[in-house]
């Protein structure tokens, strides 16, 4: 066989020569036994498999011990995937894969050419090897075909389209693009001249995009023969080549883009620039969020296979999963597909397909299954869109849950074992049952005071209209379109806005929901019984609607009209806006003692503000009243609670729902609920007389706290985009000053019993106690296993600076019951911080293997002031008041004025710079929202979501918030910027932390992913290798913080 040396690939051609020996009887002795002794029983897939999980180096090593596996280890899609799973920053292709590789991971000299003159070996062919090989270079240029599934039109109306089309069925349209600038200014040269230098997202076979100019890729299609070439994917073109953007016009027949009332930043990615070579492309899939799509063609032929919704294409792995109904699929490539899965299709198992040529458009409905060739190098455009027809259809892809979103790909598929014809109840076991309920009118007279209801067999179920698609022309079987004729009836019986996060495949969330309705409510007025529908359908509007009436008439409140009908807010909790006043519902999980607690939480946090008389509360909204919602029969009933007292106006016979417990409640007082920072830190269920853990949703207790404020004027910082720098340092310096008030409120009494009422506060002040507050002593935390005594008096040794609680120890440490919570809540994030960040898959490999040794066994250590001896543990030190969610959606902004108090405030401490006249701020901050997430624990932490979201890593922001809040972080007799934790009696068992290690190690610890964050706006940040470079880069100033 003749083989190339490393860096020029294999000549496999050979293999031709090879089975035609075979063919002939003149086959020579077969080398493979010799040459791979035991591996000769794995076959040449299972061999490449293998050395695709080494490194460069050790597929160099494997390359020198035979011949065959020397022909193995040149493979050049072998070098290909090593190269790129590898990869970190910008891409330059060497004209090969080896070469690449060896380049890019320094293992040769830049530039230094590995090229010897090609040898022969005789006696081994792969069969393997020679598809492979084949697919790299087979020829496409007779590959169009056109059997008329998809029809051409010219000069189609939009009444046409509309009626024949329109969510029905794909269409190519041949004069949408005419006067395209793109025709001229799209030509690979042309591209390569224009924006040669700019990056561009490249997609590649089997991992995350990958940046490349277009000067480079132009390059690599010209020379390239990959299996899975790559191919440019970009959603960001418009940021990273704008002129692009001159280049085309969105054809009239799509303008109507129902997502267009989000700016660019908010909405979902919905356009991108496609180029690529011949033999790439998009293996089969359906558009995210069921939306249609069109793509316009400027050069080269596509060729389309496509299948209607529901029906699975032949050789797509599907993955139903049994309880949640979530769909995973894969399958080949594109190529692979036509070559080796088509060719088997009996007729009527055959896609739709077409030839796209260029200068054609073609239009894919929602929900349809599509596979995508390029024939030729091609470039196009392509963009995703929501209009009135797949509004509702969209709007139910984009709620919580899972089983609608598998039947609209799946189609039967998901439903196996499940009635199709659901008539009843709800899911139990594997039968499905019609579960949705929605509201199908708009309210009239902005109420919604008259619903048309259906009863099915004794279940409150609002009357559902038939959204879908139509038959499509040649498709009989009606089953292929049950994924858009009957999700609602598969739908989860609820939509839980607190759930958002645990739909998978859904590319909006919550958040930008809300949002997204309630401006198409205003902008589309024509469309509001459109849009109450899809309200209904993604957030569950009509039901909610009905429960904020009822608070409102409990409480002489108006009822909502127009726009305040439907939620707004930024957490997971529903919120209203109803006249002056603000109405919030507690539905986070956890059951109804978790609600109790996060509204009695907050209620005597207030009482705690107003006993103090702290000025924080001048930035906080006013409340006004708070109770428990909960349902009677097919209504609700609202009754009022403070937070401390009984619930006993919670009336026990209205529940229907729940189950007995052993030992009925017969006491006012046990139906109290105790705060996060109660005698005993146990929360006592207010409806102790029911079973809170029964699997049956429809068995668990549904009540459902409330909250009202007044309603402050002003917008959220998360919907200011682009703030100037100038608006967030007078910012920061409001949030130093208000966190300091925040971190210096007294602390509840510990040692006094609170279970009569709430949590009692001691405002007696000692001189050495933290933050003013009444010192109780040194806090005694027993370490399991030993018998040291922690203490407040010991040195910093720097030798030790980085190290950790042994683990046998540290993981089993106990603390004292103010920082039992947060303690309980970074170890709980400890334990399970791997596996969060392969879910966010936001590190590189170099990074994701240090985490473990980085980040503490027991983060307790992090707190800092933690010592031992005389065999008792204790922290010196108390916790302070944490919001926990101090993020740009809970801080409320309004216009400033050159003469406001913050401007004056801002330029008497000189954090302006002298040009500040023309720099103003535009925005003041005003309030501070949302302290339902309150906790008690270390400050540092507090940090993370403010540089984070709030200040956007900026350091000069941040240093500024430090000037105003100006409280200590560590103890004073410890050395600037550390930490300590001893262990033993000895000055060796004491271990420092710097303050950024324990920064950046809560950031690794946060619920949300802020490495993303980080990566997506600090450039200076993605090339470390290391944390500690990291750490530096990110918090290093907070080494030099002192307090004043």
């Amino acid at each position: 066989m003749k083989i190339f040396p490393l860096g020029r690939g294999l000549g496999l051609q050979e293999n031709i020569r090879k089975a035609a020996a075979v063919v002939m009887g003149t086959q020579q002795c077969d080398r493979r036994q010799d040459a791979l002794g035991i591996f000769s029983i794995l076959s040449d897939d299972i061999l490449c498999e293998i050395l695709g999980r080494l490194s460069p180096k050790e597929v160099g090593t494997m390359a020198c011990i035979s011949s065959v596996f020397y022909i193995l280890c040149n493979e050049e899609p072998l070098w290909m995937q090593l190269c790129l799973e590898k990869h970190d920053g910008p891409l330059k292709y060497k004209g090969t894969w080896r070469q690449t590789a060896l380049e890019k991971f320094s293992l040769i000299k830049i530039s230094e050419e590995c090229y010897k003159k090609p040898r022969h070996f005789e006696g081994f062919s792969s069969n393997f090897l020679y598809r492979r090989w084949y697919r790299c270079n087979v020829a496409l240029e007779n590959f169009a075909l056109d059997k008329g599934g998809v029809k051409r039109e010219i000069g189609l109306s939009l009444k046409k389209f509309t009626s024949i089309y329109d969510g029905k069925k794909p269409v190519l349209l041949r004069d949408l693009m005419d006067n395209w600038p793109a025709h001229k200014n799209w030509g690979f040269d042309e591209l390569a001249e224009s924006c040669g230098d700019a990056a561009f997202k490249v997609s590649q076979p089997h991992g995350p995009s990958i940046d490349m100019t277009m000067k480079d890729f132009v390059h690599y299609m010209s020379i390239q023969h990959d299996e899975e070439p790559l191919y440019i994917f970009d959603a960001q073109f418009g940021e990273s080549a704008p002129q692009l953007l001159g280049d085309y016009k969105v054809p009239a027949l799509f303008t109507e883009d129902l997502f267009s009332v989000l700016s660019d930043s908010r909405r979902p990615p919905f356009r991108w620039f496609v180029l690529g070579p011949a033999r790439s492309g998009a293996s089969w899939h359906v558009d995210p969020s069921l939306t249609s799509a069109w793509n316009s063609l400027v050069s080269g032929r596509k060729r389309w296979a496509l299948y209607p919704p529901g029906k699975v294409p032949p050789g797509v792995l599907l993955d139903v999963d049994e309880d949640d109904g979530g769909v995973h699929y894969d399958g080949p490539t594109s190529l692979q597909w036509w070559l080796d899965v088509y060719p088997y299709l009996a007729e009527e198992d055959k896609p739709l397909e077409c030839t796209q040529l260029p200068g054609e458009t073609i239009y894919v409905p929602s929900g349809w299954w599509h596979c995508v060739l390029n024939i030729d190098a091609s470039v196009a455009v392509t963009q995703n869109f929501v209009n009135p027809t797949n509004f509702e259809i969209v709007c139910m892809d984009l709620s919580p849950g899972y089983r609608h979103r598998a039947i609209a790909r799946a189609g039967v598929v998901a439903l196996e074992g499940r009635s199709l014809n659901p008539e009843n109840g709800r899911t139990r076991g594997r039968e499905a049952q019609p579960i949705f309920q929605k509201v199908d009118s708009i309210p009239e007279n902005g109420l919604n005071k008259s619903r048309t209801k259906k009863k099915r067999k004794g279940r409150k179920v609002t009357s559902n209209g038939d959204s879908g698609a139509e038959v499509v022309e040649g498709v009989t079987d009606e089953s292929l379109l049950l994924a858009l004729k009957s999700l609602k009836i598969h739908s989860d019986e609820t939509v839980d806005p607190a759930e958002w996060h645990l739909s998978e495949g859904g590319n909006l969330d919550g958040t930008i929901m809300r949002e997204w309705l309630r401006k198409l409510w205003v902008a589309r007025p024509e469309l509001q019984p459109l849009i109450w529908k899809g309200a209904c359908l993604s957030v569950d509007a009509g039901i909610w609607l009905q429960r904020i009436n009822i608070i409102c008439n409990s409480l002489g409140l108006p009822t909502p009209i127009g726009e305040e009908q439907l939620p707004v807010g930024d957490g997971s909790n529903p919120v209203y806006f109803v006249g002056d006043y603000v109405i919030k519902i507690y539905i986070q999980e956890g059951g109804p003692d978790a609600l109790l607690e996060g509204l009695g939480s907050e209620l005597n946090f207030y009482a705690v503000l107003k006993e103090c008389k702290s000025s924080l509360q001048e930035v906080i909204p006013e409340t006004v009243a708070s109770g428990i919602l909960y349902p009677v029969g097919e209504n609700y009933k609202a009754v009022p609670w403070d937070g401390t007292g009984d619930c006993s106006l919670v009336n026990e016979k209205d529940l229907q729902a729940g189950k007995k417990r052993q030992q009925p409640c017969s006491k006012n007082e046990e139906l109290r609920v105790r705060t996060k920072w109660s005698a005993d830190s146990y929360i006592m269920k207010i409806l102790n007389s029911y079973e809170s853990d029964v699997e049956d949703e429809e068995d668990k207790i549904k009540l459902w706290p409330y909250l009202v404020t007044k309603r402050c004027g002003g917008t959220n910082l998360s919907q200011i985009p682009d703030i100037a720098d100038s608006d967030l340092q007078p910012l920061a310096s409001f949030l130093g000053e208000k966190v300091n008030l925040l971190h210096s409120l007294p602390l509840p009494d510990f040692e006094a019993n609170t279970s009569e009422g709430q949590a009692p506060v001691d405002k007696t002040k000692k001189k050495d106690g933290r933050n003013g507050t009444k010192s109780k002593g040194l806090k005694r935390v027993p370490l399991a296993g030993s018998d040291h005594i922690l203490h407040a008096n010991g040195v910093a040794n720097s030798a030790h600076v980085g190290s950790e609680l042994p683990a046998e120890e540290a993981m089993q440490a106990q603390v004292s019951k103010e920082w039992k919570l947060f303690v309980a809540y970074i170890r709980k994030q400890r334990a399970t911080l791997m596996e969060r960040i392969r879910d966010w898959d936001s590190l590189p490999d170099e990074l994701m293997e240090k985490v473990e040794a980085y980040v503490p066994t027991d983060p307790v250590v992090l707190i800092g002031d933690l010592q031992v001896r005389n065999g008792v543990a204790e922290i010196s030190r108390s916790p302070v008041w944490l919001h926990n969610d101090l993020m740009d959606d809970n801080i409320l902004m309004e216009p400033a004025s050159l003469d406001s108090p913050v401007s004056r405030s801002n330029e008497s401490r000189g954090q302006l710079d002298e040009n500040s006249a023309d720099k103003s701020p535009k925005f003041k901050a005003s309030y501070i929202l949302d302290f339902g997430d309150l906790l008690l624990g270390d400050p540092l932490y507090e940090f993370v979501p403010i540089f984070m979201d709030a200040f956007h890593l900026k350091r000069d922001i941040m240093e500024t918030f430090l000037k105003s809040y100006r409280l200590p972080l560590q103890r004073n007799h410890v050395k600037t910027g550390l930490r300590c934790a001893q262990v033993s009696d000895e000055v060796e068992g004491m271990q420092t932390f710097r303050l950024s290690r324990c920064a950046m190690c809560y950031t690794l610890l946060h619920e949300l992913d802020q490495l993303s964050t980080i990566f997506r706006l600090r450039e200076d940040v993605r090339t470390a290798t290391s944390f500690e470079e990291m750490e530096e880069k990110i918090w290093g100033f907070l080494n030099e913080y002192t307090s004043s």
